[in-house]
């Protein structure tokens, strides 16, 4: 699973910090870096051919992209959604509400929180599609983040070895890697739907709309319901979908 997050994990600016992770088996790794790198070459042109994909700066202007004129920025994202919805992915999000996580649960941790649930999801997703006892996870973590390594690191090696509060982690394996998204395909796609999910959550009209596009990439409960499984949002108990 590759991870990158979006938003302040401190109360500083915005209501939300999000985790997003990608789920791809190794037998898709090459499908999926193809796909990326296809959809650069159709769509990154000129002065940005070759940029590394990231929704933020595709969305405001800045960076990379900040020569680009809105009509075609918004094509790039359209474009950048579109092909995510046909890649062999499966999304797990997790949104923290950070005021509120302050006020009903002074003593928790967002980012702790975050990366609890998100790994607590990452093992039960391959749990329950493995056909073998023996499959295994590794998680992968954009080295550009917001997220502390160390944060990151002690909070899924304590759960690997102890359980969190509501299950053991059978599944994963190894410390978490650290890894640059410039040299990533997956993780610039983790940083596309960390974006997205960001957006989705405070409404923003246009990725609604990208949301949508993405939305059957989520992972699933058996019911078909994404809330709890492919979108944990803490510690609101219901979202907008």
């Amino acid at each position: 699973m590759y991870v990158d997050d979006s938003g302040n994990p401190t109360l500083k600016g915005g209501q939300y910090y999000v985790l997003s992770g990608i789920i791809i088996h190794e037998t898709s790794l090459r499908d999926i870096e193809n796909r990326v790198r296809h959809y650069k070459e159709t769509n990154f042109k000129g002065l940005y051919a070759n940029k590394e994909i990231h929704a933020y700066y595709m969305y405001q202007g800045e960076g990379d992209f900040k020569d680009i004129d809105p009509r075609s920025r918004i094509v790039l994202l359209r474009n950048l959604y579109t092909s995510m919805s046909l890649m062999p992915i499966t999304i797990i999000s997790v949104g923290i509400e950070k005021r509120l996580i302050q006020n009903a649960f002074p003593y928790w941790n967002p980012l702790r929180a975050a990366w609890i649930f998100i790994t607590e999801r990452f093992d039960r997703y391959i749990s329950e599609n493995s056909m073998n006892s023996l499959d295994k996870g590794i998680i992968m973590i954009d080295k550009g983040s917001r997220s502390s390594d160390k944060v990151a690191t002690s909070v899924i090696n304590h759960i690997r070895k102890n359980g969190s509060n509501t299950q053991q982690i059978n599944h994963i394996i190894e410390e978490p890697v650290f890894i640059s998204s410039a040299v990533s395909e997956p993780m610039q796609i983790a940083d596309a739907s960390a974006y997205c999910t960001m957006k989705y959550l405070t409404n923003a009209s246009k990725f609604v709309n990208y949301w949508d596009m993405i939305y059957n990439k989520l992972r699933k409960g058996p019911n078909g319901n994404i809330i709890g499984y492919g979108l944990k949002v803490f510690p609101r108990k219901e979202v907008m979908w």
